[in-house]
């Protein structure tokens, strides 16, 4: 049983509106929640589900109480509150890759456009040389010599460079 002569509930009991601020009101008293709180059905502050709206694009999504971060995945840096993901851009933060050819940036990775004469390394970070005397029949009547990005045929005796360059006739 209530004193007839409360004027201030907040006061009396201090355990009311945990996660908010107790503002009393002629006979009674409201909750004012925060941050990361919202009023329930009961009139009790509850956190928010900051999750429910999906806000680490590029990460997976932690809530917790009042508040939420963020998991990066791989290709991707929280910021400093980790409230959010952004892309890296490997082609800046990186100088070692794509070599011989042009980095291009995209969400969470990158890829090499190489120049010609070389082609996509296996781990996909770098360009190298494509021996192209490694291809059949090139330099056909003559000798293949591989070059950086190139080939060149030195034809046999009796025979000339065809104007592709890539056997002799």
């Amino acid at each position: 049983v209530l004193p007839v002569n409360v004027t201030d509930y907040c006061q009396l009991f201090r355990y009311l509106c945990q996660n908010g601020r107790c503002i009393p009101t002629p006979g009674s008293y409201r909750c004012e929640c925060n941050k990361g709180f919202q009023l329930d059905l009961r009139g009790e502050c509850i956190d928010v589900d900051e999750c429910d709206k999906n806000p680490c694009a590029g990460g997976e999504c932690i809530n917790t109480q009042g508040s939420y971060t963020c998991q990066c995945r791989p290709g991707y840096h929280s910021t400093l509150t980790r409230t959010e993901c952004r892309d890296i851009d490997e082609c800046l933060q990186n100088g070692r890759i794509c070599n011989n050819g042009r980095c291009i940036n995209t969400d969470g990775s990158f890829h090499c456009v190489c120049n010609a004469g070389f082609h996509v390394t296996r781990d996909g970070k770098n360009c190298e040389d494509m021996d192209e005397c490694s291809i059949r029949n090139m330099c056909l009547n003559g000798m293949c010599i591989n070059e950086d990005g190139s080939f060149k045929c030195i034809c046999k005796p009796g025979f000339q460079l065809a104007s592709d360059g890539r056997y002799c006739k």
